[in-house]
């Protein structure tokens, strides 16, 4: 079977086709309702250290903003890995169940150059029916007990400790991508596939079902052809019946030479309901040989003729 002979005789279920659309819609509807639409909110904070003095008092160290150097981002680093932990999971996922986040405390420089420092990003994933504003909320809460934790942990006092100030403020969540109509082509062609494989396979079932209806009805119509009583059997032995009845009881001896006698048959010259049998007449057709022809061309010419 070659393309065009498949196609045809899949064009040829007009009804199983339309089934097979009417599947392919329905399956790129529920694709398209339930595909996922990721969101995204971000924030950030910076981890500042405290205020420091020289012996001479000099204040240029009063400002400890200017102090934000890369070498003193170990802290945020640390700070950033500590949200990653199941405490601070469990924590978000009781505020803002269903987010995914990622944090960071590293900036880009430009191609393949990204380094540390003191500044934590924070990037919250969510779907439609998650809050991400409240999940980055949560990790800036997080992260700044976390920062407390770690400095008591330490042993540090009060007056040095680092503290973690906010730069950006967890935004509106905003759509990054969806998978809405990539779910529903994927299921449109899952789909319109199965379709067209059991649209198959229903026409090789209905052509060998068919198949078989005509051979058992070919057989029933030889065999029913085979116990078919023909019309002059029937006459002859009608025939028969009345030949061999007895005579009336009211009929005298010297009557029944007379009664035995056989009323002549009237022969119908009409062939129109006389049934032929082909296969018979076949095999006549077939055992018929022409007469053979002499061929005058052997005798010979010193043959003598009895008209000369």
């Amino acid at each position: 079977m070659n393309v065009n002979d498949l196609v045809k005789r899949i064009l040829n279920r007009r009804i199983a086709l339309f089934l097979v659309v009417l599947l392919v819609c329905g399956a790129g509807a529920y694709g398209y309702s339930t595909g996922v639409t990721v969101r995204a909110s971000t924030a950030s904070a910076v981890v500042v250290p405290p205020p420091t003095y020289s012996s001479t008092g000099d204040t240029l160290g009063a400002n400890p903003m200017l102090n934000l150097s890369p070498e003193k981002a170990q802290l945020a680093g640390i700070l950033a890995t500590s949200l990653s932990s199941q405490t601070a999971q469990a924590a978000i996922a009781a505020v803002a169940p269903g987010v995914d986040y990622k944090v960071s405390n590293t900036i880009d420089l430009g191609p393949n150059n990204q380094q540390p420092s003191p500044q934590v990003s924070i990037l919250v994933f969510c779907s439609a029916a998650s809050d991400c504003q409240a999940g980055a909320a949560a990790l800036l809460d997080v992260a700044r007990d976390n920062l407390i934790k770690l400095q008591v942990g330490a042993s540090v006092s009060p007056e040095n400790w680092a503290s973690l100030t906010v730069l950006q403020e967890p935004t509106a969540p905003v759509v990054t991508s969806t998978s809405a109509m990539k779910s529903a082509g994927s299921m449109a062609v899952a789909a319109l596939l199965a379709g067209l494989i059991l649209v198959l396979i229903y026409d090789a079932l209905a052509v060998r079902h068919r198949k078989e209806k005509s051979v058992t009805k070919q057989s029933k119509d030889k065999i029913q052809a085979k116990t078919a009583t023909p019309p002059s059997a029937a006459g002859s032995a009608t025939q028969a019946a009345l030949t061999d009845e007895p005579l009336a009881d009211g009929v005298e001896d010297e009557d029944q030479p007379l009664a035995n006698i056989q009323k002549p048959m009237t022969i119908d010259d009409d062939l129109d309901n006389v049934e032929i049998d082909d296969e018979a007449l076949a095999q006549a057709v077939l055992n018929w040989t022409p007469p053979r022809l002499t061929d005058f061309r052997n005798w010979r010419d010193d043959k003598p003729s009895p008209d000369r």
